[in-house]
């Protein structure tokens, strides 16, 4: 934001930049998952990560506000592509080598690395600024250059329909939607459907709720250094937090870890009714802590429940209603903080956590056995449907 005020670009259009990257982002979920499915999850990582070098290159070169929109569509594009592909390609390739329950293990220290890495580059970011802007998106377009390499050098073992390949325009589109629809309507992906509907507003009012933590802290009279120096902070615990899963889902249920993390999550954000600073950075920390287990967890549960061939499009449908749903979140916690008190806005996200917990518990009832049965055992060897 800072960077792009330096350039000129109004507040007003540094937010219709931050709704473009949003809609594209969430807009193109379910389409670049099919795409994913369609063609292969290494191709639509490989678009991904090639849109990005494009988007972080023309930071370099970027002056007007046109063609900070194309960089900003460009980077949404980009995440819709990744998004839902990276997690079905892990999965898949392990089950294909015979790894299926390893997911929990891998998936939780690339998410731990991922967190660890973006702590370390937050603070360095702040170092290269005091050099100069152009210093910070030199780096960021190196980075971005090299995750485009090493996705070329990703392996995809899936095997997929080379007829369906070839005949992937609006005929193969329209099959891929029609799989992913029979799926959720059918017996096991209605109640996968349900699940990630719960889980998706959970997930939801804890984005917003780091999110608006921002203003929360502005307005407990924290610098703006103290503030980058807390969320940089919350990084490193929220990949401490994915490092725990593997050991935690061991000796865990994770039935049992949803309650708890509801629980914890919901006296956490509670927490800011008291107008402290030192219990509003307790509840911004744990709140950051708490999600990392249960939802390397979470997500495992849901892959080993999805066939393969639309697997993507699956994930892909998640993300896009949680962002949906945060979105809506924002705009309410957004008006609430402009009316009322800032703590007193923020707290009232509590009162989501209580809410799917009891649907959950209601809901988890009508579930059948087959698919239920991982929630009440810890963590083993097991893998899903591949067909």
């Amino acid at each position: 934001m800072l960077y792009l005020a330096s350039h000129g670009i109004s507040g007003v259009q540094i937010g219709t930049l931050q709704a473009v990257l949003f809609l594209a982002s969430v807009l193109a979920e379910i389409p670049t998952g099919m795409f994913g499915d369609r063609f292969g999850r290494r191709l639509s990582l490989l678009v991904g990560a090639g849109l990005m070098v494009f988007s972080a290159a023309g930071y370099l070169v970027g002056q007007s506000f046109e063609l900070f929109l194309l960089l900003f569509l460009a980077e949404g594009l980009a995440m819709a592509f990744m998004s839902g592909s990276d997690d079905a390609l892990l999965f898949d390739q392990l089950e294909h080598e015979g790894r299926g329950s390893d997911f929990v293990k891998v998936s939780s220290k690339s998410y731990a690395v991922s967190y660890f890495a973006l702590g370390i580059s937050t603070f360095l970011g702040g170092i290269l600024q005091l050099v100069s802007w152009e210093s910070v998106y030199v780096s960021y377009t190196v980075a971005m250059a090299i995750a485009f390499m090493l996705a070329v050098g990703l392996v995809e073992s899936r095997p997929c329909n080379r007829l369906e390949r070839l005949n992937g325009s609006a005929k193969g589109v329209t099959h891929q939607f029609n799989r992913v629809w029979h799926f959720c309507r059918g017996g096991r992906g209605r109640h996968l459907f349900h699940l990630i509907l719960i889980w998706g507003m959970f997930d939801s009012s804890l984005l917003t709720f780091f999110m608006f933590n921002q203003a929360l802290f502005s307005s407990l009279g924290l610098s703006a250094a103290w503030i980058a120096s807390l969320y940089t902070v919350s990084r490193f615990l929220s990949g401490l937090g994915y490092s725990l899963a593997p050991k935690i889902g061991s000796k865990i249920s994770l039935h049992a870890l949803i309650l708890i993390s509801l629980t914890l999550s919901s006296l956490l954000m509670f927490g800011d009714f008291v107008g402290s600073t030192t219990m509003a950075i307790v509840a911004f920390f744990g709140a950051t802590l708490v999600p990392g287990p249960v939802n390397a967890l979470f997500s495992n549960f849901i892959h080993e429940n999805l066939d393969s061939s639309i697997r993507a499009s699956f994930i892909s449908l998640k993300s896009m209603m949680e962002a949906a749903m945060a979105s809506l979140l924002y705009l309410g916690v957004g008006l609430g903080m402009d009316h009322f008190s800032k703590p007193y806005s923020l707290s009232v996200l509590g009162i989501l956590p209580i809410v799917c917990m009891v649907l959950f518990f209601w809901y988890v009832r009508k579930i059948p056995k087959e698919v239920s049965s991982s929630l009440f055992s810890c963590a083993e060897s097991s893998s899903g449907p591949s067909t």
